[in-house]
């Protein structure tokens, strides 16, 4: 957690606002850790731009990773980081390797 902490400040110190992530980075463990910063540093979430990438879903053992941009599998992802990242907004939402061919959709309540 110290070498988070010294590498966001380092971050913030060169005038870096705009933090990016992905479950596919160290799956999820960034997202997490950056998260746990979050929460013990009052102010911070003030003062930057939080990014994540969904549409990439990874092997869980029964499954095989996939590509995948279906509404659902986005709005989950996206609950996932939320969480992973304690916070209640994510600033840019940027899909991994978009596909032309998909048009992404979710339920009315998001």
């Amino acid at each position: 957690m110290r070498v988070a902490v010294a590498a966001i400040e380092a971050a913030l110190d060169s005038g870096i606002t705009t933090f990016d992530h992905a479950v596919i980075y160290r799956h999820g463990k960034a997202e997490a850790v950056f998260g746990a910063v979050l929460a013990r540093t009052p102010g911070l979430r003030e003062r930057i731009v939080v990014q994540t990438k969904c549409g990439i879903r990874l092997a869980d053992g029964e499954r095989p990773g996939i590509y995948d941009l279906r509404g659902r599998s986005i709005a989950r992802r996206v609950e996932e980081s939320l969480v992973r990242l304690r916070t209640d907004v994510i600033d840019v939402l940027l899909l991994h390797r978009p596909d032309s061919l998909a048009t992404p959709t979710t339920s009315p309540r998001h």
